[in-house]
């Protein structure tokens, strides 16, 4: 079963005319889980008087209070002939932008993450997704691509931060997130190279890896992490 919820800010619900108060979301999507059901959630971050702090709370509150077992953030757009369209025009809402969803996003599903929360979707696919023309918002063919190309920039930062760099590090990850890790056209590690001085900054597959993490290997040996000497620094 899945919830189309989209917020549960009751100002904004009560602005896009959505009635059920956030006391009765939760104990809704409570009562199925406990009935055995998978439950699933749809958060639309950038609805009309929502902001980067709001759509944050909603997955705070997620985590917390509905525990679902997955979650579709799918950020608010206006569609060509829609209300939406007309608060557009009269300057009464402004949809995010790609830069501001991606920042918003990032910053969602890292508290949806730390819950255990499975993340099904990030944004609408081309095709049967996206039914009409989207006249404002935060339309790309890859919004997931995008949030995690900066998620694995932050960890692979953060785990170089730590790493003797003198001989070139290597940064190991799961397989299914090499592409992300790397970045675009690797852009990632070319950039990276630059900001840490490491030419031999590489990023490699490792199926032992868990998803979603880093490990990193400095001048051809494991370089021991802080807390446990002789194993490779992870970070999450």
């Amino acid at each position: 079963v899945e919830l189309d919820i989209a917020t549960a800010d009751t100002p904004v619900r009560r602005a896009v005319g959505r009635r059920a108060a956030r006391a009765a979301l939760a104990l809704q999507a409570r009562g199925l889980r406990d009935r055995g059901l998978r439950v699933g959630v749809v958060l639309s971050p950038g609805l009309p008087g929502s902001d980067h702090a709001a759509a944050v709370a909603d997955a705070e509150w997620l985590a917390a209070e509905v525990r679902p077992h997955f979650v579709r953030l799918q950020p608010a757009l206006a569609w060509a002939g829609s209300d939406a369209e007309g608060w557009v025009a009269a300057g009464r809402w402004t949809p995010m932008d790609l830069p501001q969803a991606v920042t918003t996003l990032h910053a969602m599903i890292g508290r949806l993450e730390a819950a255990g929360i499975e993340l099904a979707r990030v944004g609408l696919q081309p095709g049967p997704d996206l039914p009409g023309r989207v006249v404002a918002g935060p339309v790309h063919p890859n919004l997931r691509a995008l949030v995690e190309y900066r998620r694995f920039r932050a960890r692979i930062r953060a785990a170089l931060t730590h790493a003797p760099r003198a001989r070139g590090a290597t940064v190991r990850v799961h397989p299914a997130d090499l592409s992300w890790a790397r970045g675009p056209a690797n852009a990632t590690v070319r950039a990276l190279r630059v900001e840490f001085g490491v030419p031999e900054l590489r990023v490699e597959p490792d199926p032992e890896i868990p998803r979603g993490r880093v490990a990193w290997h400095s001048g051809g040996g494991p370089a021991p992490g802080p807390e446990d000497p002789g194993e490779p620094q992870s970070t999450p």
